[in-house]
């Protein structure tokens, strides 16, 4: 992995961080508008209805399909070739995502208009609450903002194109524009015009709009740039073996992404159907988990995925074997310290970015062992990750059918014995989500191991064993750390309204803790942060 390669990742991870960063901020708003309310449960999973579209299409099926024929398309005619043929998938797919938004628009409707006693039936029907107001709101919510999902899955696929020609600036900030909007809507509706929950809940669904069009006009705009033109009609002789390709890809991928999607989307539901609070602690603890996953883990995998294809496309597998394996030891160095950071700080990132306005601390108890639970999650769904890129990479989509099959299989077993059973609740959820990622992880380790024997190597076991240490030593600091200087120091923990105290502690035990992580890794010769380390010292001196 080159300098560039690393520079890309950093780029990503920047753009990324922001996005996180500021969707932290918009659901510490949603938090303390809402707090666990029904109107927070009905725009939570009216929300999910065009997100699971997203990542089904726009971040899911297409986008993994697309990087491969496009890869071609560049390598045989050039620039010119590759912008036709994102113009002829625009032209084949668009009709297909209007029909779907008119369809979904005018079911939730539809049902809407049911009386409340309809409403309660079909509600205890599915078994979930029978609050018809609440439900009546969402479906009319799913109808509204349905229309984001064409919008982003045509942002999708310019992307993938930028990614391909190696410009990943614009595309990193893809999330930001509509995080961007939502915190606006927020500010107008609730601060500004003082509107009820319900009036804020729908500015929030215009500004999940205005961010899908921004989505979309930045990627395009980025790769007009390039010289893309949408008037652009004329193909290369390989266009519709590329569209060929792609439909060998899109459709297993396709499969495999709606299982893993909609296994997404039914834990969801079960959580509405639990209670008003277990949907939105379910959506407020997957959030803080998601900053690891989505800065860390998505930004080596938007870099490493078209070195895959690049590689895989020149039948080069040693390359391609090396990559992985750079990909992975990434993942351990950075995933693993990020686990025992969260989980040790669990209680005062949830009460620092959540616990305000109506987000009480009963809210953050209940948030707490849930975040815990996912964070565990965070290795194997990063694992299982690279492993899907590397596969998808070799033109092999049916193991991300599979592998979903069976995350979706495992998570329902696991749902119905914790949840349902055993009356778990939201922890019972979690946990199943927990054994459903692992149980995922380890197929997909299987399919690699049978298509490609050396891509798993013992070698892989001394780098996860260094990053364990490391992240050990780091972790003794962190909780002899946390506990001076914020429960004995700083503060009487259990004095309420001291956000300031904690983020007084968190300023000292958590740079404290990467410096001694990352000196630790340094003692132990860990590959890639020598790599980082010795990058750094050349530009030092290259400035001096």
């Amino acid at each position: 992995m080159s300098g560039r390669d690393y520079k890309h990742m950093l780029v990503t991870a920047a753009g990324t961080s922001g996005s996180r960063i500021l969707g932290m901020v918009r659901d510490l708003l949603i938090a303390a508008f809402f707090g666990t309310s029904g109107v927070a449960a009905a725009f939570l999973l009216a929300f999910q209805l065009p997100n699971l579209f997203r990542r089904l299409l726009g971040e899911g099926a297409l986008t993994t399909a697309l990087v491969p024929p496009i890869t071609e398309e560049l390598k045989a005619g050039g620039k010119p070739a590759a912008f036709a043929f994102f113009n002829l998938v625009v032209r084949r797919i668009l009709p297909w995502m209007l029909g779907i938004v008119v369809l979904i628009a005018a079911l939730a409707l539809g049902v809407s208009f049911l009386s409340d006693a309809g409403l309660t039936a079909l509600a205890d029907f599915l078994g979930a609450a029978d609050d018809a107001e609440r439900n009546r709101l969402s479906l009319q919510m799913i109808a509204f903002t349905i229309p984001y999902m064409p919008l982003i899955c045509l942002a999708a696929i310019f992307s993938a194109g930028l990614n391909v020609l190696g410009k990943f600036n614009a595309t990193s900030l893809t999330a930001v524009w509509l995080n961007l909007t939502m915190i606006a809507a927020l500010v107008l509706s609730g601060y500004v015009f003082g509107c009820s929950q319900e009036a804020c809940a729908w500015w929030l669904c215009v500004g999940i709009l205005a961010g899908g069009v921004l989505q979309l006009g930045v990627p395009a705009a980025a790769i007009a740039t390039e010289g893309w033109r949408p008037s652009a009609t004329a193909g290369s002789a390989t266009g519709e073996r590329s569209w060929d390709l792609l439909k060998s890809m899109f459709f297993p991928a396709l499969i495999g992404a709606g299982i893993t999607q909609f296994n997404i989307f039914f834990t969801r539901l079960i959580a509405f159907g639990v209670d008003d609070q277990a949907l939105s602690v379910y959506h407020y603890a997957n959030r803080l988990v998601e900053i690891p996953t989505g800065i860390f883990s998505a930004s080596i995998f938007t870099v490493v995925y078209p070195l895959f294809a690049a590689f895989a496309a020149r039948r080069d597998f040693e390359g391609l074997r090396s990559e992985f394996f750079h990909g992975v030891r990434l993942i351990f160095a950075i995933i693993v310290p990020a686990i025992v950071g969260i989980v040790l700080l669990a209680q005062p990132l949830v009460e620092i970015f959540f616990q305000h306005g109506r987000f009480n601390a009963a809210d953050t108890a209940a948030t707490v062992p849930v975040v815990c639970i996912f964070t565990l999650a965070v290795l194997f769904y990063s694992l299982s990750g690279m492993e899907l890129k590397c596969l998808n990479a070799m033109g092999d989509t049916r193991p991300q059918r599979n592998s979903a099959a069976v995350a979706f299989v495992a998570n329902c077993v696991f749902v119905v014995a914790f949840t349902m059973c055993l009356g778990w609740g939201v922890c019972g959820l979690a946990l199943a989500n927990l054994l459903s990622s692992v149980a995922q992880t380890l197929y997909l380790t299987f399919c690699l191991w049978r298509r490609e024997r050396a891509f798993l190597s013992a070698k892989l076991i001394l780098p996860f064993v260094k990053s364990c240490l490391a992240g050990t030593l780091m972790g003794v600091w962190v909780y002899f750390g946390w506990r001076f200087f914020y429960g004995t120091w700083l503060c009487d923990p259990a004095v309420s309204d001291h956000w300031f105290e904690i983020l007084c502690g968190l300023a000292v035990v958590v740079p404290a803790a990467c410096v001694i992580y990352a000196l630790a890794m340094i003692a132990l010769r860990y590959e890639e942060v020598a790599e980082l380390y010795n990058l750094v010292k050349i530009k030092i001196f290259r400035l001096k």
